[in-house]
């Protein structure tokens, strides 16, 4: 199952910062709705980092966690390409904003490999963009992120995986993660991007549906 975060897609979209915390509480209430009381949960970027929120405050909601090309707290590279996704945003609007970041989300091989294909996933960015409130939003909670504390708390079977050549949240922050987080394994894609699911999709479901499937019960 996929969803809208907070600032995203279909869903409402409320003026002012957010914080993952707020997300995950968004993710919880949906579950209640839903009448889901545990759940494998996997997310990429932001949305990892709601997913390991989750694991920490919520932990009997969470079978399995799988966390991809995300980060633990907000310091060092991933502060400043955060802040030049908001600069970008606030200077450029969001045309500018999804350029710029498209140029970070794939290696440059891939993308003049790739430059059609790319192209169109650009052309997809900004047809369902996001409302400039909802992305500002959105950077603040990415910008404010930090469980650094409490990962050790995170025992449930965790997998953590990161493209090698990931330029938004580089490979450091997820050896960060699996250093901190008992009994996780750390998978390094080779050539990979923040958005590996896309360049190598049968790679990627391969790596994560075996995973899941070794800690699934029968």
């Amino acid at each position: 199952m996929f969803f809208d975060n907070r600032g995203s897609g279909a869903s409402d979209a409320p003026s002012g910062a957010y914080t993952v915390e707020q997300m995950t509480d968004d993710t919880v209430e949906l579950l209640n709705l839903l009448g889901i009381e545990r759940a494998h949960i996997s997310g990429l970027s932001l949305g990892g980092a709601i997913a390991m929120d989750l694991a920490i405050r919520h932990p009997q909601r969470v079978e399995t966690l799988q966390l991809h090309g995300t980060w633990g707290h907000t310091h060092g590279y991933a502060r400043m390409y955060l802040s030049f996704l908001k600069r970008m945003l606030e200077e450029g609007g969001t045309d500018l904003y999804y350029e710029g970041a498209l140029m970070y989300l794939f290696p440059p091989d891939h993308i003049t490999t790739h430059y059609d294909e790319v192209m169109q996933v650009l052309a997809s960015m900004k047809q369902h963009a996001s409302s400039p409130v909802g992305l500002l939003g959105q950077l603040e909670a990415n910008l404010t992120h930090d469980v650094a504390d409490r990962l050790g708390e995170i025992r449930m079977p965790t997998l953590i995986t990161v493209g090698e050549l990931d330029m938004c949240i580089p490979p450091f922050f997820s050896r960060e993660l699996h250093e901190a987080i008992p009994g996780s394994e750390l998978v390094v894609f080779d050539g990979g991007s923040h958005l590996f699911g896309l360049q190598d999709p049968d790679t990627f479901n391969r790596v994560t549906l075996e995973w899941l499937g070794r800690h699934t019960d029968a």
